[in-house]
């Protein structure tokens, strides 16, 4: 891989950061998802990139990908948030996510999930087999009492 790729993949992934913190910021009760969403969107282009994907809020059981109908607003109040927000910069993907507990229901799965990660970044290098890092992360949530969702591997 030559450096400038590489740089752009790291650039790609401090922009996933700042955003994520950044629309992390917004979600609060009362907030409307789709103007959360716009925002998000407005701070990608502002940064110098475009989304991978469609940011996304899914909220309570649904794990990932959830969009709202055309038309359809929400308005948060007590749920359980995961933001998911892709990057893409010269060609480039930054991919990230974070969970946040509106209800203070949670805070044991948001704090297993924090751990999981923390975990995971310790352990990586490079050549480190995927698998390892998925293995990391289900040994840390399960001594927790949580187990991964099975068909959404990296979720």
């Amino acid at each position: 891989m030559n450096q400038n790729y590489k740089n752009n993949f790291i650039t790609a992934g401090q922009i996933a950061k700042e955003v994520r913190a950044y629309g992390s910021s917004l979600i609060q009760p009362g907030a409307s998802y789709n103007e959360v969403i716009a925002q998000i969107k407005e701070k990608i282009f502002a940064l110098g990139a475009i989304p991978a994907f469609p940011p996304q809020i899914a909220m309570n059981e649904i794990a990932a990908h959830y969009l709202p109908m055309p038309e359809t607003d929400i308005f948060f109040s007590d749920e359980l948030i995961k933001l998911d927000v892709g990057i893409c910069y010269k060609g480039a993907i930054g991919d990230c996510a974070v969970s946040l507990d509106l209800s203070g229901k949670y805070g044991p799965l948001i704090e297993a999930t924090e751990k999981a990660l923390l975990a995971a970044e310790q352990i990586i290098e490079v050549g480190l087999p995927i698998r390892e890092i998925g293995a990391i992360i289900d040994h840390t949530i399960t001594q927790a009492g949580f187990e991964p969702v099975r068909n959404l591997s990296g979720h």
